[in-house]
């Protein structure tokens, strides 16, 4: 199953305010969410703190995935859910 992982800036620096903003975020992209599920692939929210903290998780992700994944450099997860999900959204 191929994932969409969004970071999303802001949260706070605590697990409890970082799960009220997936939360909110849940809420919000819901559809989109299931969209994403009727095609065999999932979507992440990943909530992180301030800019630099988010910059560094996308990063680290980038560097670390499974080697079988496709490279994707940039600040951008749009390219990775097109390498993942082509029509995740359409």
């Amino acid at each position: 199953m191929s994932e969409i992982a969004v970071y999303v800036e802001g949260g706070g620096h605590t697990v409890h305010l970082q799960a009220e903003l997936r939360r909110g975020f849940d809420v919000l992209l819901r559809s989109e969410k299931e969209s994403a599920r009727r095609k065999r692939c999932s979507l992440k929210l990943v909530c992180c703190g301030g800019r630099q903290e988010t910059y560094r998780a996308f990063k680290n992700e980038i560097i670390y995935r499974d080697e079988k994944e496709p490279k994707v450099e940039g600040r951008v997860t749009a390219g990775i859910c097109r390498a993942s999900c082509p029509t995740a959204f359409t």
